[in-house]
Parts: structure tokens; C-alpha cells; sequence
């Protein structure tokens, strides 16, 4: 058998490999459309590009850009939802847009549904770009064990299955490195044209492009001109530096336009205040500029909406402690405990040959991007909002290219190739399995570092996104009660689903059924004081109103994130807090 045979052979079974990890991924998404029940985030996401596409403007919750958006919101416009006109309650609570695009439809599921398989191509395009990123045909091996890992990686397939912006986000980012890749391969003007308007697309696909891509623009670039680092300077002196910086930022200049519709107007003529996190500034340059009419002003107020975001900050939880800023070790925490062993293992390995093993060269791509992940994960550890993994996806493809090069490069070196090489793939076969019994839970999987309760190290959409409603719904279809105390995470709407009478859950302890999420569990100060309400009052309890259920033990776990008691007069505590 020649070696060019046996080289068609093994690239067939990459191409299979791949292939298969794609299939498991996307079945094991599509299983979780019926069972899991609208997150908080969806209900805005969809309503913000149904805005885009029946009213043609963008003015709901601009801190999210558009692109994505509309991926998921055509699928909802098609089956045919609208948003009422002139409610302005759809334009300040998520709660009123999920029930009026998600549970005012006639059949919920299939509504849902149609918004979720929207990010489907996403998903199938972190997988094309990750093979083709690491190789492709030319290095079938690397690509493959790359490509596999991305596609059955849990945390990632988990947020595949919502509409949200997060999966998106990590496919722009790698188009961004395919359009970079060929530019420093031949720097002319037209692949100049197509780095900008990737990075444009990336732009306006979420604002994380901003903080957390230069690093790894840069650390690429910086390890492809390693060996003429010595005259660099005198390089980007020249005047063509500064026609390719002209080319780039007009081609991501222009496709961040062409992505809110080439619309011009005023930033005072969109919404001035931020439900939640505060107003609009009203001095200073974003007062004064909020009078011009500029291109794009959408864009420029989705950056206002997010300064006073970020200024605000987000409540977020790690290991029982709160923040209103975030922590500083959360993100290489929360990566810690969510992702599967497997990819731990062959990231210990796989950067151990990336960066130490030998003989053979290294690839300075794969080095370069190793080192702007690095750069990416310390960006978003300055980050006051620390709402999930979701946010930092992007880090599971980039080191798996580096990790999937090293583990080659250590089984080329070895005396074993073939055994190394098995090994690998094995490794990500496991993951496949991991992935799989985590359905329809994916989002919320954790490893066995993170312990039996997972939840007292991380909450929100790491675990309970109030995606348990339809589970709650076929609890109590098969285990009826005469009547039910509610506290629950989420928008979705408790009376709109099939459920005893419910009612909030009071501030002092009360015998009854009673089911209450998670993550207000684990807050123990947060409460609504009306569950069904379309924005629903704050019940502000004391901080540690919920210390009394903490001797019970729930009589049932419904779905993965909500607690079920029944409390009899017996379990009330002598002494009412």
C-alpha cells in the first residue's frame, strides 16, 4: 500500500470522525428544543430582530447587535409572530416579549422551536471553520481532533440549543482568523477588504469583539512575524501600514453599518433609560453626541447601553459569595469545573507537545493563537459581569486548534504514533458520551471536580437559566396538588403553562407546596412578589429569607434546576423569622 493511500485512508476517517461528532452535537441539541423551556435572554434576543424585520428600526435592548439576532428572529416571523404595536411594555420587559412571542403562539414548543434552529448553521460553522482553521485536508489528523472536540464540547452544544447570541459570536470570531490567516499569507488589498469586513460582521454580531479579539489579532500577527521581529518597527512605519489600517477599519466600518440597515439618526431619539442598570448619560461627550444625527446611531447607543451596564455591573455568585463586580478568578474557575476531563487531558498533553515536545517545529500559527486565548480569558477576567461560560465559548475552539497540533506533533515525535494518536480520538469519543447523557442539560453540565452540588459554586447560565418550566408542567401533570407556591428564575410565564393555581411565595415561612428555582434558592435575597405578572414587582425580602427551608429536604428536584417542597404545619420553624 503506497503512502499516498494510506494518507487518502486516514484523511476519509477524519472527515468520518468529524462528521459523526457533528451529528452526535446536533442531535443532541435538537433533543433539548421540546424539553427545555424558553431561557431569560431569549425572549429579547427574538424580539429585538422581529423589531429589525417588521418595524425596520433597532431600538430594543441595543446592547446586543444586530446580526445574530436576525438569524434566530426569522424563523419566529415566519411561523408568524409579531410584536403588538405601541406596547410599550414589549419594550421594557422580557417578561411581556416572552408572552407575546413565545406563549401567546398557538403551539409554545414549535414557536420556541422555530427561534432555536436558528443558531443551528452557527454551530455547524464553528465546526467547518475550526477544521478549516486547523488545517483542513492538509492536516486531517489536527483538524479532526479539533473539529471533534468543538463539536461534542458540552458547555458549547448546551448554549447551540437556545437562541442567543453566544454561538454566533464564536463563529465571527473564527471567520475573523480565517480572513487573517489569509491576509498575512498574501497581504493584498481585497484580502485586507475581507479581514475589515469580517471583523465588522464580528462587531456586529456581539460587542465582545472588542475587548477580547485585539489580543488575539495581535498575538497571531506578533508570532507570524516572530522571525523579523528584530526590523518590525521599521515595518509598520512604512506608508502601506497605514493604507492597510485605512482598508480594514473602512470594510468593518461599513459592514457595522450595512448590519443596522445603513440607517442615520439620533441616539436621543432611542430609549434614554436602561431597565435595571440605570440612564442614559446626560452630560459629556455621549450627551452632546446623542443630538447628532450619525450613521449608525444604533451602534453607538448599543456602546452607551453597555458602558452603563459595565458601570453598574451584573449580581453574579462563586463558591456561596456575591458581587455586584465580578471576580477576579471566575472565569478560569467556572472553565474549570464545566469542562469535560477528556479536553482537560488533552490540553495538558496537547499544550505540553504544542510548547515543549520535540524534535520537530513548531507551527507558530497554533503557538500564536495559544497565546491569544491567554490574552482573550485575562480580558475577560477584568470583566465586571460574571454571568457564565457562555461568554468566553470562544476559548474551546481556540485552544482546541493548539491542543489538537500539539497532540499530533508529540504523537509524530513518539515511537507510538498510532497508540498517541488512538488516544486522542478515544478522548473525544468519551466527551461524545459525556455530552450525550448530559441531555437535555448540556448548558448546565459540570465535571466531577465541581462536586455533587455544582450549584453552590456557580449559578445563572451555568446552571439555572429558568430553562426547567415545561418540566415543571409535566411534574405536576402527572402528580397533581391543589395549589403551589412559586419563586422561579427566568421570564417564562408560570400561568401560561399548565399548572396548579400558583401564587409568590410570601416573605414568612408558609405551609404548603411550594417550588422555587435554584439560583433564588442560592441568592437567598431576591424574590417577585406576583409570578405572573408582565413585569413583575420585586418582593425585596430580607437577605436570608429562604434560612428556614434549609433543614428541608426537597421531596422531589424538577428538570435540573427547580426545588419542590411540601411543607406541613410540623415543618414550620417554633420561632418566625
Amino acid at each position: 500500500m503506497t503512502s499516498r493511500t494510506v494518507a487518502d485512508r486516514v484523511g476519509r476517517w477524519c472527515v468520518a470522525l468529524t462528521v459523526a461528532a457533528a451529528v452526535t452535537g446536533t442531535a443532541c441539541i435538537v433533543a433539548t428544543y421540546a424539553r427545555l423551556s424558553h431561557s431569560w435572554d431569549e425572549p429579547t434576543h427574538v424580539a429585538a430582530g422581529l423589531e429589525m424585520l417588521q418595524k425596520h428600526r433597532y431600538s430594543y435592548q441595543t446592547e446586543n447587535p444586530p446580526l445574530s439576532r436576525l438569524a434566530i428572529a426569522i424563523g419566529p416571523w415566519l411561523a408568524g409572530a409579531r410584536l403588538p404595536e405601541g406596547d410599550r411594555q414589549i419594550n421594557e420587559s422580557p417578561y411581556a416579549a416572552a408572552d407575546a412571542i413565545f406563549h401567546d403562539a398557538p403551539d409554545y414548543v414549535q414557536r420556541v422551536t422555530s427561534a432555536r434552529v436558528g443558531n443551528l448553521p452557527w454551530y455547524w460553522a464553528c465546526i467547518a471553520l475550526t477544521w478549516t482553521l486547523a488545517g483542513g485536508a492538509r492536516r486531517p489528523r489536527v483538524a479532526a481532533l479539533a473539529a471533534s472536540a468543538v463539536a461534542t464540547m458540552p458547555p458549547l452544544v448546551g448554549h447551540a440549543g437556545f437562541a442567543t447570541t453566544d454561538l454566533p459570536f464564536v463563529a465571527s470570531v473564527l471567520l475573523v482568523l480565517v480572513a487573517l490567516r489569509a491576509w498575512l499569507e498574501r497581504p493584498v488589498a481585497m484580502r485586507a477588504a475581507w479581514l475589515g469586513a469580517a471583523l465588522g460582521f464580528s462587531v456586529a454580531t456581539k460587542f465582545s469583539t472588542l475587548p477580547f479579539v485585539p489580543p488575539l489579532v495581535l498575538a497571531v500577527m506578533a508570532a507570524h512575524h516572530w522571525d523579523t521581529r528584530r526590523s518590525w518597527h521599521r515595518t509598520l512605519m512604512r506608508a502601506s501600514t497605514l493604507r492597510w489600517i485605512g482598508i480594514v477599519a473602512l470594510a468593518a466600518a461599513l459592514t457595522i453599518w450595512a448590519s443596522y440597515g445603513f440607517r442615520v439618526g439620533r441616539m436621543a431619539d432611542l430609549p434614554q433609560s436602561f431597565p435595571a442598570y440605570g440612564n442614559f448619560p446626560t452630560s459629556g461627550l455621549f450627551a452632546t453626541a446623542s443630538q447628532w444625527r450619525i450613521p449608525a446611531h444604533e451602534f453607538f447607543h448599543g456602546l452607551a447601553f453597555l458602558k452603563v451596564h459595565a458601570e453598574a455591573g451584573h449580581r453574579s455568585m462563586l463558591f456561596g459569595e456575591f458581587s455586584q463586580r465580578g471576580f477576579l478568578e471566575y472565569y478560569p474557575v467556572v472553565l474549570a469545573v464545566k469542562t469535560p476531563l477528556p479536553f482537560l487531558l488533552l490540553a495538558a498533553f496537547g499544550l505540553w507537545g504544542a510548547f515543549v515536545r520535540g524534535p520537530g517545529p513548531r507551527s507558530r500559527w497554533f503557538l500564536g493563537i495559544a497565546v491569544g486565548a491567554a490574552g482573550l480569558l485575562a480580558a475577560a477576567m477584568t470583566s465586571p459581569i460574571n454571568i457564565g461560560a457562555r461568554h468566553v465559548l470562544v476559548l474551546y475552539p481556540l485552544l482546541a486548534l493548539p491542543i489538537a497540533a500539539g497532540w499530533m506533533r508529540w504523537s509524530d515525535a513518539s515511537r507510538r504514533s498510532g497508540l498517541i494518536a488512538t488516544a486522542g480520538g478515544a478522548l473525544v469519543v468519551t466527551q461524545a458520551v459525556l455530552l450525550v447523557a448530559s441531555v437535555p442539560y448540556q448548558s448546565a453540565y459540570f465535571n466531577v471536580l465541581a462536586g455533587r452540588d455544582p450549584a453552590s459554586i456557580v449559578s445563572d447560565s451555568d446552571f439555572d437559566w429558568g430553562q426547567d418550566g415545561l418540566a415543571l408542567e409535566s411534574y405536576f401533570k402527572a402528580h397533581p396538588v391543589p395549589s403551589l407556591y412559586l419563586q422561579l428564575q427566568g421570564t417564562v410565564n408560570p400561568c401560561r403553562l399548565r399548572l396548579p393555581p400558583v401564587s409568590a411565595l410570601p416573605v414568612t415561612p408558609v405551609a404548603g407546596w411550594i417550588a422555587i428555582s435554584e439560583r433564588v434558592y442560592r441568592l437567598n435575597r431576591v424574590g417577585r412578589a406576583e409570578p405572573c405578572a408582565l413585569t413583575p414587582a420585586p418582593l425585596s425580602p430580607p437577605i436570608g429569607w429562604l434560612d428556614w427551608l434549609r433543614p428541608l429536604t426537597p421531596v422531589a428536584t424538577i428538570g435540573k434546576t427547580i426545588r419542590l417542597y411540601h411543607v406541613t404545619e410540623q415543618d414550620l420553624p417554633r420561632t418566625m423569622p
